[in-house]
């Protein structure tokens, strides 16, 4: 990758986020009408879907605090470090790339 100023990495960081989101977007619609199907597999030119179902459990977290002392809580908390990049400009951005106003600092990127 080049050598890039800060103004630049935000900027890219919030161009491909909003790419991301579209994404996003569009592989859930692609989901739901992969589940109206009602198939377990669907096959298609160079690849296949299959779908399952699982079931997953989850802690109801505000029944816990209820019923759990705050030592008992503190116990069964896990602290783990999460480093986080948050797109303050990510609608804004998201918008411009939906309305193509931003095409050609995609294709600068691209290309660069």
């Amino acid at each position: 990758m080049t050598d890039l100023t800060n103004a630049s990495l935000a900027t890219q960081y919030a161009i491909v986020h909003a790419e991301v989101e579209a994404a996003k977007a569009k592989l859930e619609t692609l989901r739901e009408a992969i589940l109206k199907q009602g198939m377990e597999r669907i096959d298609g030119d160079r690849c296949y879907v299959m779908v399952s179902l699982s079931e997953r459990s989850t802690v109801d977290v505000k029944a816990a605090r209820r019923e759990l002392s705050s030592d008992q809580l503190l116990a069964a908390a896990k602290t783990f470090d999460a480093d986080i990049i948050r797109d303050l400009a990510g609608d804004k951005v998201g918008a411009i790339i939906k309305t193509k106003l931003c095409e050609s600092v995609l294709l600068r990127h691209t290309e660069g």
